[in-house]
């Protein structure tokens, strides 16, 4: 068990994303995290949109699931990525970052920084829609779920398509329990390997 000045250390040796990461943030907790950062021109932005990084909406049984717990790991990784990045000083940024030669590449690093986590939550829990399609042919009633995705253009458009096989394995058919679970865990292999064709050193 770690003694108060050990946990005092570890502390601080976090930075400031990777606080804000370990847990619940409330307003008092957020207020310790931007105490050292006096110059702050405008504190309340910065909150928000800390919590805009923080907050991913998911539901209850997303973040239960066994699946999806190593995601979310990385997905906090990210988010401490980006909350570190937004509240770096001019000069840090400057020894971090050369590339970034001017303030509108900076607030282009922090709205790619807000797509990946759009998309990264996407990957987590897909949006799905089942629809049933009969075969031409075989008069065969299948089911199909599409997925969607966050383009390049900051809208949410619908990607992909794919069968889930023949709608007499699940006796619900599109509200069947396993097609909704079967459904997703599909998406959710896609939209991964979309998520790292852009950003293949995820």
């Amino acid at each position: 068990m770690p003694t108060n000045k050990e946990i005092d250390m570890i502390i601080f040796l976090l930075s400031k994303g990777q606080l804000a990461t370990m847990g619940k943030v409330e307003k008092e907790e957020m207020d310790m995290l931007l105490n050292d950062i006096p110059e702050l021109v405008n504190p309340k932005e910065a909150k928000e949109l800390i919590y805009e990084i923080l907050n991913d909406g998911f539901k209850e049984e997303t973040k239960s699931k066994g699946r999806n717990l190593p995601l979310i790991s990385q997905l906090n990784i990210l988010k401490a990525k980006a909350i570190d990045f937004y509240l770096q000083s001019f000069k840090d940024n400057e020894r971090r970052h050369p590339e970034l030669k001017y303030n509108c590449d900076v607030h282009t690093k922090i709205g790619e920084y807000l797509v990946q986590l759009v998309r990264y939550r996407m990957v987590i829990e897909p949006e799905i829609q089942l629809t049933t399609n009969v075969h031409r042919m075989t008069k065969i009633t299948y089911l199909t779920v599409k997925g969607f995705w966050f383009n390049d253009y900051g809208i949410k458009e619908r990607k992909f398509t794919r069968s889930l096989g023949r709608a007499d394995e699940y006796p619900l058919g599109k509200d069947d329990d396993k097609a909704i679970e079967d459904a997703t865990t599909k998406m959710q292999s896609i939209l991964m390997e979309e998520y790292l064709k852009y950003y293949p050193d995820f």
